[in-house]
């Protein structure tokens, strides 16, 4: 049997390396072709997709299909080999990476068990391959890396298309809102941090912006606190949780929107020792959130995007269509006339 790996990272691969030889007895681990597509979007939502340029303001709001950057083998540091159950392994070229896993008769998804890491597992193999292959993915979901928990999970491990598509399908639906978002805030929101005088070209993430926000109303914190405000995000308190809500961001994004803030100057530290410095709004910071219209505040954003991501993909993205055109609609107008009463002062 020939065998390949899709990996969410090298640890979740790690984990799973010593028991995978009691599931696939026939598999040659020192030829099996692994993948860790997480390494080509690591570096920022931004980056997954190729955004429109050169739209001129009249355009704004826009809307689109998401086009993705395509994480190539090279980005997804293809090797051949499974390092914990054979030593070394070695780096594998695109036409090669390519064959290997066309080739493969299974292919196991080691992947987290969210939304995210389906659609990921689903993106990249059908970006490599050019469709999804059914009844050749597989899929072991596992919540904890316990070895009986990892063991339970290739024992019940399902066809990816069985039980995962509707997850990442959501993932989908998401990515859609990140990219019609994105689209927009570059321009629009990105007009407002210029004027502003924050740092760089960095605009705040759709989850940053509310916790400059935030920051206003809340005063200094320092980065447990954030963490853990941002960990135990209630909103408004209009929505309750869903079936699946991590917070204002995930576990991993939420130490990075705060720096993030803070390397583009709308935080800055405010005082506290080294080991428990606060961080505040800065100047600038207050500066930005002044120019923008006051319906950019949207506390529940994380809990609309739980509801929307899952519902049929049409009602789905007619309620984001809407909430993007309403939402830069209204700081597109709110920012021409701040400069049009700028310009006859």
């Amino acid at each position: 049997m020939r065998l390949a790996i899709v990996a969410e990272k090298p640890s979740l691969l790690d984990a799973f390396a010593p028991i995978l030889p009691e599931f696939f007895p026939s598999a040659d681990f020192a030829r099996t072709p692994v993948f860790f597509p997480i390494m080509g979007w690591y570096v920022g939502t931004s980056k997954r997709f190729r955004l429109p340029r050169g739209l001129k303001w009249s355009e704004l709001p826009f809307i689109s299909e998401p086009i993705y950057r395509q994480i190539t083998f090279t980005d997804a540091h293809a090797r051949i080999g499974v390092r914990k159950l054979v030593g070394p392994t070695y780096a594998m070229v695109e036409a090669e990476a390519e064959q290997a896993l066309a080739e493969a008769d299974v292919i196991l998804a080691l992947m987290d068990p969210c939304y995210g890491s389906a659609h990921l597992a689903h993106r990249f193999i059908s970006d490599a391959l050019g469709h999804f292959p059914k009844g050749r993915v597989l899929y072991p979901w596992a919540e904890a890396l316990t070895e009986s928990a990892l063991r339970e999970s290739l024992g019940q491990m399902r066809y990816f298309e069985e039980f995962a598509m509707p997850l990442a399908m959501q993932g989908e639906i998401r990515r859609y809102f990140d990219y019609n978002y994105l689209a927009n805030a570059l321009p629009i929101i990105g007009a407002a941090a210029r004027q502003a005088g924050t740092w760089g070209d960095t605009i705040p993430s759709k989850y940053g912006l509310q916790l400059l926000y935030d920051a206003r109303e809340t005063g200094p914190l320092n980065d447990g606190q954030w963490g853990e405000r941002m960990y135990k995000w209630k909103g408004t308190g209009k929505y309750k949780p869903g079936s699946y809500f991590p917070g204002l961001g995930s576990p991993t994004s939420r130490h990075e929107i705060v720096r993030e803030l803070e390397k583009a100057n709308y935080l800055e530290p405010l005082g506290g020792s080294k080991r428990n410095r606060q961080i505040g709004l800065s100047e600038e910071g207050g500066r930005f959130l002044d120019l923008l219209h006051p319906d950019c505040r949207d506390a529940d954003l994380p809990f609309r995007l739980d509801q929307w991501s899952v519902l049929p993909e049409t009602e789905a993205k007619e309620r984001i269509n809407r909430y993007i055109r309403t939402f830069f609609g209204k700081q597109r107008d709110f920012f021409d006339k701040i400069r049009s009463e700028s310009a006859a002062a």
